[in-house]
């Protein structure tokens, strides 16, 4: 049975009031503000930097999709409502060192790392079933009770956000050699999803893959062309 697919109106409207709240306001790795991409079965909103390094721990771990180009279904929008960056954070942050220092967005190789500890070795992860049976129902209300008590400390991540937040500016400006580029262009190899000689279902697989990356990056030079000609457009306005 085909997996019904919402309307754009519904999905643009779901989006909107989730993203009016607090933690789903920026992205859930680096706390860089303004997510447009996420990941369906994480629940997560992800920057269009971050998402790119979800990309890379594979299918199977992360399914990254674009907020404003992909049409989604009831059913992941609802995984969206049920999760959402402060949910996520109680669970998989859980154990998060309270000294623990959140790489900088333009640190592309230590953020990877941080990635891949914390959804494919679970280095920081606690049993859900712990945290929904110490918690209420609510949605808001587990989301305000993960802030308050399951996370890091709150006077560590404000520190760690604010930091972060400089940082997201920083970098933009960081060299091709460092940026998400060479990461989205990795090699597959390095993606540990490696396979030389596929065929049937693994390489159609791999070729949808492909597909969905190009469309990715296709996209972020989008949405920088048209930050870049916005920019320049005021750059160039008349003086008054």
């Amino acid at each position: 049975m085909a997996k019904q697919v919402v309307s754009e109106d519904e999905q643009e409207r779901v989006f909107r009031i989730l993203l009016a709240e607090q933690e789903n306001g920026r992205c859930a790795e680096c706390f860089c503000p303004g997510p447009r991409w996420a990941s369906v079965n994480l629940g997560v909103f992800l920057c269009i930097q971050c998402s790119g390094l979800h990309r890379k721990l594979g299918v199977h771990v992360s399914q990254v999709r674009s907020i404003n180009l992909d049409r989604w279904t009831s059913e992941q929008l609802e995984n969206m409502k049920r999760i959402g960056n402060r949910r996520a954070a109680a669970i998989w942050e859980a154990q998060l060192p309270t000294d623990f220092e959140r790489p900088s967005p333009g640190d592309i190789g230590r953020m990877q790392q941080f990635i891949w500890n914390k959804y494919v070795e679970k280095l920081y992860y606690r049993e859900p079933s712990q945290y929904f049976e110490n918690e209420g129902h609510s949605v808001s209300r587990d989301a305000s009770a993960a802030t308050a008590s399951t996370v890091s400390p709150a006077v560590t991540l404000q520190n760690s956000r604010q930091s972060s937040m400089g940082a997201c500016e920083r970098s933009k400006h960081v060299p091709v050699e460092n940026n998400w580029f060479n990461a989205l262009f990795a090699p597959s190899s390095e993606r540990g999803n490696s396979h030389e000689h596929a065929h049937g279902p693994v390489a159609g697989a791999e070729n949808h893959e492909h597909l969905q990356r190009k469309r990715h990056i296709l996209a972020m030079y989008a949405q920088r062309n048209n930050s870049e000609a916005s920019s320049d457009r005021l750059d160039t306005s008349p003086k008054t």
